[in-house]
């Protein structure tokens, strides 16, 4: 009988029958890793730390989430936990981070965590005043309405739908102004246009806690215009990002971004994008962002996303939540450290560079199971050797 010695290995294959399989083609590889040339060694064990129940768990530097408990929790150093007292109802929770601010979704609810702990994620767009008149001195005409919240952070709301007023010869208003739930919330914005006016203009700044605001004739020097008007808060998604200084939120087949620099601010008629199927996949790079959906995954290259080209880059999609950061450097690019972007597609892990170059690292040998739905990625070293790990949830 003839004798072979096999002292490397390719990896896990399945992209062919195991009779059609290499020498150094592996079918089966538990608890075996292999290193860059190929050696085999047994895995590390792993040592439980904590046995409560855990998902969603996110870290981004010094800053560590996961739900416990059925409520959003804080790892700090030293394995301690701090309950946020933050309910999570969705079984899955998607994290952005914006400076000492994260933001997070699980498809029902959102909201924000950072060094004041949690605050809404945007104010609640307040309904219209309503009024009645009385005797003034307003300019018979027609006057249009509006009001917005405003947060003790100097953050305002989007404005409430306008309304037209119509005023007749010696009468003035007073206005009902309905008082935001919203505990980080301190004064109330009302705007008026001028009579037979097209833009309203701030006439007052009211207290939130004050119902009523009568107003007998129109002051004089107003210079500020609304600007929230058909803006809100960004949906619940569940698959958030940042790019160039605005958030994206993913709601099913539609990628939501916010106002620049304004993250709790969305205009719903205008600051989306739409996708053929659900959007499984945000990872930006400097230069675009590629946005992996049920059937493809598409690079789209620019600052702003009402300039934004679109390039389809595979003819497939991709698995929710496996996106990873790993430095250039790891795909022998010289000393520069922009991003390399990766997560699993249901073709093999994939990794996308700056200018939309893409490349599937395992498509030629191994491809996930089919009805795999969602997963998580890690980006380990151990030795001289990285490690890419990704966990596949049907």
């Amino acid at each position: 009988m003839k004798t072979f010695e096999v002292s490397t290995f390719k990896g896990v294959r399945n992209d062919v029958s195991p009779e059609r399989f290499d020498k150094d083609d592996l079918q089966v590889c538990a608890n075996i890793e292999l290193d860059d040339t190929g050696r085999p060694s047994q895995r590390g064990g792993t040592t439980a730390l904590d046995a409560e129940p855990l998902h969603s768990l996110w870290a981004n530097d010094e800053l560590c989430y996961g739900v416990r408990e059925g409520t959003l929790q804080q790892l700090h150093p030293g394995l301690t936990w701090q309950n946020l007292n933050v309910p999570i109802a969705g079984e899955r929770v998607a994290y952005a981070r914006t400076g000492n601010d994260v933001f997070f979704s699980d498809g029902l609810r959102t909201g924000i965590v950072g060094t004041d702990g949690y605050r809404p994620w945007g104010i609640a767009v307040p309904p219209q005043p309503t009024f009645v008149k009385g005797f003034g001195s307003l300019s018979p005409g027609k006057y249009l309405v509006t009001m917005t919240y405003v947060r003790r952070d100097g953050k305002e709301s989007g404005a409430s739908p306008v309304f037209t007023l119509d005023i007749a010869q010696g009468e003035g208003v007073v206005f009902t102004l309905p008082v935001s739930t919203d505990p980080w919330a301190e004064t109330k914005n009302l705007y008026i246009s001028d009579c037979n006016g097209e833009v309203p203009y701030l006439i007052g700044v009211i207290d939130n806690s004050v119902t009523t605001a009568g107003v007998w004739q129109m002051p004089a020097g107003r210079t500020l215009t609304v600007r929230t008007l058909r803006m809100g808060p960004p949906p619940a998604g569940h698959v958030l990002g940042y790019y160039k200084g605005r958030v994206y939120v993913a709601e099913n087949n539609y990628l939501w971004y916010s106002q620049p620099y304004e993250f709790e601010l969305v205009h719903r008629a205008m600051n989306f994008l739409g996708f053929t199927s659900p959007v499984r996949t945000f990872a930006a790079v400097s230069d675009g962002i590629f946005i992996g959906s049920d059937d493809e995954t598409i690079f789209m290259r620019g600052d702003d996303p009402k300039d934004f080209t679109r390039k389809q880059v595979a003819p497939y999609g991709t698995v929710l939540g496996t996106e990873v950061m790993i430095p250039e450097h790891e795909f022998g690019k010289g000393d520069r450290q922009s991003p390399v972007m990766g997560w699993m597609s249901t073709e093999g892990f994939c990794v996308g560079f700056d200018g939309g170059d893409f490349t599937n690292l395992t498509g030629g040998r191994y491809t996930p199971p089919e009805g795999v739905a969602k997963g998580a990625s890690l980006l380990k070293t151990r030795g001289a050797s990285p490690q890419l790990v990704t966990t596949l949830f049907s």
